[in-house]
């Protein structure tokens, strides 16, 4: 060994030993903002299945009308697109599969059939509501002075509440804050998916962030019309 590699040597030895006595790491490769926040996106199973429906419709142009929605260890999903064929001469009816897809919450993962990667594109909450289908169920939550919580399945009030839904606009962040008038509409479908959304004072509530809406009267109005069908005291 070299005089100059003995030094060298030396040198990263006393490096190591300065950087344990203080506690100190070298720092942390700096990462992208853009992909920190891509990374970061977050779906509800029922916004995934919703995601996949419009993905499938983008490259086959067929609208697949029936969803099943499994949730998986590890946290990813397996959704399936499927429709119900009648075959006329054997007088039965069989599913036909139009895809399987495996994807975490940020909609990544695997086309199951074929093998080729997914990603599947984020749907605006308009599109959500038009992808994803008619629910079986809505639980409301009024968060007021009181807090009121209807649980409802009648079938016209939830068509009427995604009819609104995909009507309702969405407009630039805004950072008003109602005093005790915020609103939760957790919507359960056939296959198990759910998708919440949530407003404050008739803005939508999304990832910690305010939006300004139009149209948001006409969601609230299926609401109230419920309440003053059912006989509920507001």
């Amino acid at each position: 060994m070299t005089r100059t590699s003995i030094y060298f040597a030396a040198a990263c030895l006393l490096c190591g030993i300065f950087c344990m006595a203080c506690g100190k790491t070298a720092p942390a490769a700096e990462t992208d903002p853009d992909m920190e926040k891509i990374s970061a996106a977050s779906y509800e199973s029922g916004e995934l299945v919703a995601m996949a429906r419009a993905y499938y419709e983008s490259i086959s142009g067929f609208w697949a009308p029936e969803t099943e929605c499994s949730a998986n260890k590890g946290g990813t999903y397996t959704i399936r697109l499927y429709e119900i064929v009648e075959d006329k001469e054997e007088n039965t009816w069989h599913t036909a599969t139009s895809c399987w897809y495996t994807v975490d919450a940020s909609g990544k993962g695997e086309d199951d059939i074929t093998g080729d990667p997914v990603v599947l594109p984020p749907l605006s909450l308009a599109d959500t509501a038009a992808y994803i289908g008619t629910p079986v169920k809505l639980d409301y939550r009024e968060l007021g002075e009181f807090v009121r919580e209807y649980e409802i399945t009648d079938s016209e009030v939830l068509a009427s509440c995604m009819e609104a839904l995909r009507g309702l606009v969405i407009g630039q962040e805004t950072d008003l804050r109602a005093m005790d008038d915020g609103e939760i509409y957790s919507f359960e479908f056939q296959d198990g998916s759910t998708w919440t959304v949530s407003f404050d004072g008739g803005n939508l509530e999304k990832n910690g962030k305010c939006y300004e809406t139009e149209g948001y009267d006409s969601l609230k109005q299926q609401i109230r019309q419920y309440a003053e069908n059912c006989d509920i005291t507001e």
